[in-house]
């Protein structure tokens, strides 16, 4: 969004010294807040569903990560097990819901089931192909 400083010269975001995070977020339309994230988490948890083998892509960096759902409220981590919380879904430690640019759940997991559920939940943005689904935070 341009801006104005305290001299009334107009302002990009980059002038005006954005985080990457925050320039990155300006730059593609948002579909997901933290609450929208939550809801569909709890959902998958609180049903039998398990996602396993996902990735997932904050917004602020490249990196991709391993993200894991399961019903019992486990992830998986180089092997081991871990309960996670609100904000701890996978590789990468807590995450702010918020960044996730997208979650990528490939079709080894029961995507008819998945789509179902978020469905139900309201408006989510996501594709689904033979590959699987990727669900949206920012696209």
């Amino acid at each position: 969004m341009i801006g104005t400083n305290k001299k009334g010269k107009t302002e990009t975001p980059a002038e005006r010294h954005e985080s990457p995070m925050q320039l990155a977020r300006l730059s593609k339309a948002s579909f997901m807040s933290n609450t929208k994230w939550e809801k569909l988490f709890i959902a998958v948890k609180n049903s039998e569903i398990s996602l396993s083998d996902g990735t997932r892509k904050d917004i602020s960096c490249d990196v991709i990560r391993r993200f894991n759902l399961k019903k019992d409220g486990l992830y998986i981590f180089n092997g081991k097990h871990y309960r996670y919380s609100t904000y701890d879904i996978g590789d990468g430690g807590p995450v702010d819901y918020r960044d996730i640019e997208w979650v990528f759940v490939p079709s080894n997991n029961d995507l008819n089931a998945l789509k179902n559920l978020i469905d139900g939940l309201g408006l989510y943005e996501y594709d689904i192909n033979e590959d699987g689904m990727k669900i949206y935070g920012y696209k």
